[in-house]
């Protein structure tokens, strides 16, 4: 739907579309009866009245809200049946269809997530909210519907999001009845309204009392960091940015008057909303920066060897079921990090430590053979030579003890220093340079275009 070009919402401070003070709904509030929907909905004059929802004039709105087309047929006791519009957006694939005459059927794989844009269009004024519920016959199915949460003051179509969980297809035919929505009349008017981003209003005013306005004016020259949140504009506070909770107390202490308090209060209770996908004419409006990921297959991820606990494991950390494959590239690399090589390196390094151990105390045990056997035929035979006037029995000694000491000096070193020089052969010099590059590689190609 196109929204008229000079019907958008003021831009500035004044604002005619918010009451002083919140107007309490009739007793009992709670949710919609059947009765409720047939007496509300309106179902005359509906572009007009969409003009006056879209340019928040709710004092003509009155208790009323849209809810269109629509059909009789849809309606429960206390809910309303939507059905399924004229376009799909699919996130696993980052695709939208919209559905013709000629072909009106999407077929869902598995594990596959949508979104469906409704075809009822639907209008709230400030005193109703809304969910969109599951419908037990898609359940059944091993269809999951997420959750709807829709504030006060929405105003256009809405994407409900589907996730096949089930073995095959499933076929989703516009204008099938796939989603429950359930209306609840706020105990008071809400003022925080909804607006497009390019159509935020300016920040609200509240007026004060001459004497309240001074000592705010006074005390904020002394407190530059609230300078920032708020300010004392002819006399009315001004909100300029939404405090956090130690900001808000600071704010609220400023003046122990509850007048302030109360000014306080309905400056954040009325300051605007930013909703991108207000008024939406499209599901691409939901993500309107998809970005740009080569999406593995079911092929890709049968090839990796995932198993059922990595997609439960991967499902559970991204939180998002059609998150799921697009972080396949990330799992992978993290287990290849985090688990695989390091149980490689250690069986290396186990099967290398007592080969390491063995092979120097046989090269120290044989050097202390040959240097006792040429001793001992010295001494024997005494050969001439220099060395002849040499005590042979107190040489070999010595060099036996020296050899020794070395020899355990040598064991010490190995079996409490573990010296990575020694240890860190080719092969696992190897297995990280090929671990590095694959982790490369395996990022570079997530990032590619589909």
């Amino acid at each position: 739907m196109t929204m008229p070009a000079d019907k958008t919402p003021s831009k500035g401070n004044e604002q005619p579309i918010q009451s002083e003070a919140p107007r309490g709904c009739r007793e009992p509030c709670g949710m919609l009866s059947s009765a409720d929907f047939l007496r509300l909905v309106i179902l005359d004059k509906v572009d007009e009245k969409k003009k006056v929802f879209w340019r928040r004039e709710w004092t003509k709105t009155g208790r009323e809200f849209i809810i269109h087309p629509f059909d009789p047929r849809n309606l429960t006791p206390f809910s309303y049946d939507l059905s399924v519009g004229e376009e799909i957006y699919s996130c696993t694939h980052g695709t939208v269809m919209k559905f013709t005459e000629a072909d009106s059927t999407y077929v869902m794989a598995p594990r596959e997530t949508i979104v469906v844009k409704t075809r009822e269009f639907l209008a709230l004024p400030p005193y109703y909210s809304a969910t969109v519920w599951p419908r037990f016959g898609m359940v059944k199915e091993a269809i999951l519907q997420h959750m709807v949460k829709i504030d006060p003051t929405w105003f256009g179509e809405l994407g409900v999001a589907l996730t096949n969980l089930s073995a095959g297809d499933y076929p989703i035919r516009a204008g099938d009845q796939f989603a429950t929505l359930v209306l609840y009349e706020l105990q008071t008017e809400t003022g925080m309204f909804l607006f497009r981003r390019e159509d935020l209003p300016g920040s609200p005013r509240v007026p004060l009392e001459v004497g309240v306005a001074e000592e705010i004016t006074k005390k904020l020259a002394d407190n530059i960091p609230l300078t920032r949140l708020c300010k004392i504009v002819d006399g009315s506070l001004e909100i300029q940015e939404i405090p956090d909770a130690g900001n808000y107390l600071k704010l609220l202490g400023l003046a122990d008057h509850e007048a302030w308090r109360s000014a306080v209060n309905q400056c954040l209770g009325r300051y605007p909303r930013p909703m991108d996908i207000l008024g939406m004419n499209t599901l691409h409006s939901i993500k309107p920066n998809p970005p740009k990921v080569r999406l593995l297959s079911r092929d890709d991820v049968s090839k990796a060897g995932c198993t059922e606990g990595d997609l439960e494991r991967a499902a559970i950390e991204h939180g998002k079921p059609f998150h799921l494959l697009p972080a396949f590239h990330e799992l992978l690399v993290d287990t290849i990090d985090q688990e695989v090589a390091p149980r490689i390196r250690a069986e290396v390094e186990a099967s290398l430590y007592p080969k390491t151990v063995t092979l120097t105390l046989t090269v120290l045990g044989f050097l202390s053979f040959i240097v006792a056997s040429v001793a001992f035929l010295l001494d024997k035979y005494k050969v001439t030579s220099l060395l002849t006037g040499i005590d042979w029995p107190g040489t070999v000694a010595l060099v036996l003890v020296s050899l020794g000491v070395t020899i355990i000096a040598a064991l010490l070193y190995l079996m409490f220093g573990k010296p990575r020089k020694i240890l860190d052969s080719r092969a696992i010099t190897r297995l990280r340079q090929d671990v590095a590059e694959l982790k490369k590689t395996m990022k570079t190609e997530g990032r590619k275009d589909q």
